[in-house]
């Protein structure tokens, strides 16, 4: 599959799920199922994709799987579950071992977040706003650590960049909107921003 494709994380699902068709107890494979799962519900908001990641985490340490991509879902596995600090703990010697992997940022990134450390999600994000594999996402999360800063206007110069990376994204759209200079006034007004 092409990981620069925006159904990337979809197209990792299937291929996992090809393998385990094979091999039900695979580990790359129940590691990859599970990241792949978790990242898509991450990106998307999608309860459905969440649970169905943390089910093949319990899946994957049930048959023994040990290794890099269960360690990058338990990590996701975290974010989804409001655990910063646990998921950034997680993530430190991952992005040791493989300090130019994309995909770790973009974690390292949301479990920033999630920990409530806007400026360290921006500094793990700055680095890979650009590449091809996690530009959307990461244009995403950095906006809304930007917005959480306050810094309106560069948090709506990234949900921009993100909508135009992908004319469809749903979130992107409704953090540009809320980046919006009087939608920003009147979330003030009613006491929500």
């Amino acid at each position: 599959f092409n990981d620069t494709d925006k159904h990337h994380w979809q197209h990792a699902a299937a291929a996992a799920r090809a393998a385990l068709a094979v091999d039900p107890k695979q580990p790359d494979a129940l590691g990859l199922l599970a990241e792949s799962l978790l990242a898509d519900g991450l990106q998307h908001g999608s309860t459905g994709e969440v649970a169905s990641g943390r089910k093949a985490i319990t899946d994957a340490l049930g048959a023994g799987a040990l290794g890099p991509n269960l360690a990058r879902a338990q990590a996701l596995g975290a974010i989804a579950g409001n655990q910063g600090a646990a998921a950034v703990t997680k993530l430190k010697p991952l992005l040791a071992a493989s300090p130019n992997d994309p995909y770790l940022h973009l974690y390292d990134g949301w479990a920033q977040l999630a920990n409530h450390d806007a400026a360290s999600a921006i500094k793990a994000l700055d680095p890979v706003v650009g590449n091809a594999h996690v530009k959307e996402p990461a244009l995403v999360a950095r906006g809304l650590a930007k917005l959480a800063l306050g810094q309106v206007s560069a948090a709506h110069d990234d949900f921009a960049a993100a909508l135009a990376s992908d004319k469809d994204d749903v979130a992107a759209m409704v953090d540009l909107a809320a980046a919006t200079p009087a939608v920003r006034a009147s979330l003030y007004r009613l006491g929500l921003g």
